[in-house]
């Protein structure tokens, strides 16, 4: 069961992490028409809540109370499944905003999309520094 669970984990961070090319080519390839300042409010709630989570999950209180609840081999699974999961939420619920803010043409583009790709390289070396499987 204990391996279930950390697989489970690790299909739900990559599952997290596949939603967000998916939400910038299909829901954010437009700007909306409509929305405002609630959708700008929502989405600052949103990334505030997973970033939240970040910050007091990596404190020794926080693993000290999920290891009450859990076992200790499981504590990095649970924050790897609140984590995707969360980021899951942000990825589904994040609410497009009207007009743009900026935009890049041509070489621009490219680079961003090298940097962008790095980051996500940068993402799964760290993972599997830390143990993406433990």
């Amino acid at each position: 069961m204990t391996q279930l669970f950390r697989w489970g984990g690790a299909c739900a961070f990559l599952v997290s992490l596949l939603s967000m090319p998916a939400m910038y080519m299909v829901r954010m390839a437009q700007p909306s028409t409509t929305g405002g300042v609630r959708d700008a409010i929502i989405n600052v709630a949103l990334f505030t809540i997973f970033a939240m989570h970040h910050s007091v999950m990596a404190r020794t209180g926080a693993k000290r109370w999920i290891t009450r609840t859990v076992p200790v081999d499981l504590e990095r699974s649970v924050y790897v499944w609140v984590a995707s999961l969360l980021f899951l939420a942000v990825c589904v619920l994040w609410r497009p905003l009207p007009g743009v803010f900026w935009q890049a043409d041509g070489l621009t583009t490219g680079l961003l999309f090298v940097f962008q790709g790095a980051g996500v390289l940068l993402t799964l070396a760290a993972a599997r520094i830390v143990g993406i499987w433990e």
